[in-house]
């Protein structure tokens, strides 16, 4: 975390910001249809691409972003909304975390 979100890093981070602005602007002027989503997902999700992964998300349905949509689907919607925790996948854990 430190390496990639730590103080001496994130004054890097200016430059992906202004990289990463310009083409969320010009989508947004584009979409005169009003569907600004796409455009705010590619934006939000490439700029964590370009962060953590060094990827370049270059259109709104690009894959890499898809899969990181799908991804936190899958996590805020199946393992964390849909019942299923760490002491379901784990048992050993509620023998060693009291109950409430």
């Amino acid at each position: 975390m430190s390496r990639g979100l730590g103080r001496g890093v994130i004054s890097q981070y200016p430059p992906l910001i202004t990289a990463s602005t310009r083409p969320l602007l010009r989508s947004l002027l584009a979409s005169s249809g009003g569907d600004f989503v796409p455009a705010i997902r590619r934006y939000a999700g490439g700029l964590n691409l370009s962060v953590v992964y060094g990827l370049e998300a270059t259109r709104d349905d690009d894959p890499a972003v898809l899969k990181v949509e799908q991804a936190t689907d899958l996590l805020a919607n199946e393992v964390a909304g849909g019942g299923l925790w760490a002491v379901d996948i784990f048992p050993f854990r509620a023998c060693i975390v009291p109950a409430a």
